[in-house]
């Protein structure tokens, strides 16, 4: 609490910001009605905005609904033609924006995370029908196998 109360009498204070162990004078932090940005005055109803690069250690994003909805009964899992038919119309994966959107809109990162989730669960899905395909077929196989030997050798 008194960490938060510190940099909001900081920023409510003050608009420049000197970078401990040097002598460079930050002008480029802008405050304005509750919303901070950086190297911008522009933060367009964002909490936060950033014109630049940005490095973190950590940042934790929380969205809801995860993809593990792909794991329940319920689920239409899309056949691998269905998603072929949709890439060849769409040119992108069926709920993963086009490279288009991405360049006009941005994107949230928690909301592709989930979705690419989503697309990795769902390729687990198809790897383990595969899986049980080929043993299904390995056993049939063996099955044919005895046959033919067993006739070649009468």
């Amino acid at each position: 609490m008194m960490k938060k109360l510190l940099i909001l009498l900081f920023l409510s204070t003050s608009t420049s910001l000197i970078a401990q162990g040097t002598t460079e004078i930050c002008t480029n932090l802008f405050c304005t009605n509750g919303n901070v940005g950086i190297g911008t005055s522009s933060t367009n109803g964002y909490k936060l905005a950033i014109k630049g690069n940005m490095i973190a250690e950590k940042i934790k994003v929380q969205v809801y609904p995860w993809a593990d909805f792909v794991f329940k009964d319920h689920y239409k899992l899309p056949t691998l033609d269905e998603v072929a038919k949709h890439i060849k119309e769409n040119g992108h994966l069926q709920d993963i924006p086009s490279a288009e959107e991405v360049a006009e809109n941005g994107i949230y990162l928690g909301d592709i995370d989930a979705k690419l989730l989503q697309k990795i669960e769902e390729l687990t899905l198809y790897v383990i029908d595969k899986e049980k395909r080929i043993t299904a077929n390995k056993k049939r196989l063996q099955q044919l196998e005895a046959i033919i030997t067993k006739k070649h050798q009468q």
